[in-house]
C-alpha cells in the first residue's frame, strides 16, 4: 500500500528541465500553470493610460519571437530564478495573464526547447538562463 505522504518529498526538491515544453494539448489547463505568480515577482511601474498601452495584445503581437527571445536571453544571463510573470513585468511591464498564449510566451518555450532556458516543473513555475 502507497502511503498518503510517499510523494510530499517531490514537492520540496526543485526539478529543473529544458529541451521541452508541457503538452498543454494534454492537460489544457496546464497552459495557466505558467501564469502563477511567485510572492516576490515584482509590481508593474504603470499600467492602462498612464502606460500608453491601452491594447497590449496588439503591441505584443507587432514583436518578433527572436526580438523577445534576446530580451528574455539577457534578463536571464544573470542567472537568477524568475517566474514567468515576473520576466514579463521586467521585459515589458506586463503581466503574465496579458503576455500568455503570446510570441512571448512562445519566446521563452523556444529558449527551453534549444536549452539556453530551463524551467521547474512545480508551480510556480521558475524560469533561469542555462548559459550563466
Amino acid at each position: 500500500m502507497i502511503s498518503n505522504h510517499s510523494f510530499e518529498h517531490l514537492r520540496d526538491v526543485e526539478r529543473w528541465v529544458t529541451h521541452r515544453r508541457p503538452r498543454y494539448d494534454l492537460d489544457p489547463m496546464q497552459q495557466f500553470t505558467i501564469m502563477i505568480r511567485g510572492a516576490n515577482d515584482p509590481e508593474r511601474r504603470q499600467r492602462g493610460r498612464e502606460a500608453g498601452d491601452v491594447r497590449p495584445h496588439t503591441t505584443i503581437a507587432k514583436g518578433s519571437v527572436a526580438d523577445f527571445e534576446r530580451a528574455i536571453a539577457v534578463l536571464l544571463s544573470d542567472g537568477r530564478e524568475r517566474t514567468f510573470n515576473a520576466i514579463s513585468i521586467e521585459v515589458l511591464d506586463k503581466p503574465a495573464d496579458v503576455t500568455g498564449g503570446t510570441k512571448f510566451e512562445d519566446a521563452i518555450w523556444s529558449l527551453a526547447l534549444r536549452g539556453d532556458v530551463e524551467f521547474t516543473t512545480f508551480a510556480p513555475i521558475l524560469f533561469r538562463g542555462t548559459r550563466v
